[in-house]
């Protein structure tokens, strides 16, 4: 019984120990008469006990704090959490901190808050309005492709319901929306309830750039009707935003470079397959770079050209781009990924790569850099035998030579006995083994000779299909369809390449001209700048893989009929 509940306590504190417990805030740029939301969550249910939030009185006052509880089980796997929501209201302006909050075992991280003062913020005074609205643009001078923050809002010390407010559309920009908050404000003593919406505006040329009027639109509570679940709504309420104008610079002559890549933050890093000293001639190397940039779009930042060296051949495969949207902005990635063949052993560099970047906080130019490095390539392994060896097949030491002519000279008769017998029964049992060999062989041989032989025939169809498709496809000019088709074709007649690209594809069948046409179909559909016209002939490429394909399939067949099936039961 004892040790049942020491057991019990034991999983208790282990469970407790491998808990996650964060906090996270809404807003990190606040108003010293505004609300912020904070959450903190921990990664499992608790039913009794709350988080040490004390500290949190020396800068803020907490207004609520509510617990809710969560579970869900999506594909066996269980997942549940405990979240502490507390709405604070700053007791000063300054960089105030939300200190660590402990529960028990688990603490969390120190979280920063900017809270202004009423004099320093951008706030349109409303005078003694019950329902109102602001705008606020964060630069009023952006450069082309420069990411614009803007937040409106609406304010209102009644109480509304069913907000909606008209969609921000503006000619000759982008326009994405970041987030919906809403929070509490106390202006002139009175209290407001903040509807605030941000977006992110990317202008695509220079000169005046417009923002419209946006309308709010929202209902009354009836105070009648509060508590009723139908036809509660009051007077409709409308209020439209102010119009703002934003002056939209060209290139800045200083930029240096062919490309422009106006941001907040840009880092570059990359990742190796494997190590690269144990890099071998012929042997492809995956490498993978990742270009981070905060404050654009993942269609401004531009692809890294690797160029093939008197060492190296590389094969770029498809990018893969990201985007993701926050309060502060876009945050947007992108990862090149290269196939590198090195051609010849010894050292190897590899050159720096530089991405130029103009930094729109410091209003200059910058660039992101991977450094060169250098690595040994080994040649190709050569798995051949040493045959400077003796008659007997192995090299026996002068000590034991001599150690055996000596033991031999003593006993002559004895040991020439011992040696007839002992040659007698290896003899024997070495016939039985062989017999069982062999007989094991053929059974084995003859069942997987019929297998492959059903394989061979049952892959062979398949390739067939695809091909046809892939001809299909080739006269359709339906270029993504066919590069998919290519690819199946090259999972069925190389099974063994993982992960399977075009150019692996090329590498694996040995044709330099068919690597180059798979470049231009990859480039044409996934390059930065498409041109108009495809200049490739697709048939070709149909052409090639009907060859290839029937050269394995007579080489199959050829090894299938060098290899018949033998007797399993010969006389």
């Amino acid at each position: 019984m004892k040790f049942n509940r020491l057991l019990i306590l034991l999983i208790a504190i282990t469970t407790d120990s491998f808990s996650d417990f964060s906090a996270k805030i809404d807003r990190s740029v606040i108003d010293v008469n505004e609300t912020l939301k904070l959450e903190l969550v921990l990664d499992k249910q608790v039913f009794s006990g709350q988080p040490d939030i004390k500290n949190l009185s020396e800068n803020f006052e907490v207004l609520s704090n509510n617990r809710q509880q969560s579970f869900s089980s999506i594909n066996g796997q269980t997942q549940s959490s405990t979240t502490w929501s507390l709405t604070l209201k700053p007791k000063k302006a300054g960089n105030l901190k939300i200190p660590s909050i402990s529960f028990r075992n688990e603490s969390t991280k120190e979280i920063q808050v900017k809270v202004n003062n009423i004099s320093n913020s951008k706030v349109f005074n409303p005078s003694n309005q019950t329902i109102y609205t602001e705008t606020q643009v964060e630069n009023k001078t952006v450069f082309v492709d420069q990411e614009i923050i803007f937040t409106v809002r609406l304010l209102t010390a009644v109480n509304l319901q069913d907000y909606s407010i008209t969609a921000l559309q503006i000619p000759d920009a982008e326009v994405f929306r970041l987030s919906d908050t809403s929070y509490q404000k106390v202006i002139n003593g009175r209290n407001y309830i903040v509807l605030e919406i941000k977006y992110a505006i990317f202008p695509n040329k220079s000169g005046e750039l417009t923002i419209p009027q946006l309308r709010f639109s929202a209902f009354e509570i009836d105070p009648r009707n509060q508590y009723s679940l139908f036809n509660n709504r009051g007077n409709q309420v409308i209020r439209e935003t102010q119009s703002s104008t934003i002056d939209v610079l060209e290139i800045p002559l200083s930029s240096t470079s062919n490309y422009w890549l106006p941001s907040k933050d840009v880092s570059i890093s990359q990742r190796w397959s494997e190590n690269l000293n144990e890099a071998s001639v012929g042997e492809p190397i995956t490498r993978t770079i990742i270009i981070k940039s905060k404050g654009t779009t993942a269609s401004q930042i531009p692809p890294i050209d690797l160029e093939n060296s008197e060492n190296l051949r590389i094969y770029p495969d498809q990018p893969q781009i990201d985007q993701q949207v926050s309060e502060e902005g876009l945050i947007s990635e992108r990862t090149e990924v290269y196939a590198i063949v090195p051609k010849t052993s010894g050292i190897v560099t590899i050159p720096e790569i530089s991405l130029t970047w103009w930094n729109t906080e410091a209003n200059q130019e910058e660039k992101a850099k991977i450094p060169g490095s250098s690595f040994n390539v080994k040649a190709e392994y050569n798995n051949t035998l040493d045959t400077n060896i003796n008659e007997n097949g192995t090299e026996i030491p002068t000590e034991i030579v001599d150690k055996l002519d000596s033991k031999s000279s003593s006993s002559p008769e004895a040991l020439l006995s011992t040696t007839n017998f002992l040659l007698l029964t290896n003899f024997v049992l070495l016939s039985i083994i062989i017999f069982l060999l062999i007989k094991f062989s053929q059974d084995k041989q003859a069942k997987r000779l019929m297998s492959k032989q059903d394989k061979i025939e049952s892959e062979a169809d398949s390739v067939t299909n695809v091909l046809s498709s892939i001809k299909q496809a080739a006269r359709k000019n339906n270029l993504m369809d066919m590069r998919e088709l290519i690819l199946r074709w090259g999972s069925i007649t190389f099974p063994y390449l993982n992960p399977l690209t075009l150019q692996r594809l090329a590498i694996s069948m040995d044709d330099q001209e068919l690597a180059t046409k798979f470049e231009s179909l990859d480039n044409y559909l996934f390059g930065s700048t498409k041109t108009k016209e495809l200049v490739l002939d697709l048939n070709i490429i149909a052409d090639k893989l009907s060859i290839y394909t029937k050269s394995v399939t007579k080489k199959n067949e050829k090894k299938s009929k060098t290899n018949p099936l033998r007797n399993l039961y010969p006389n």
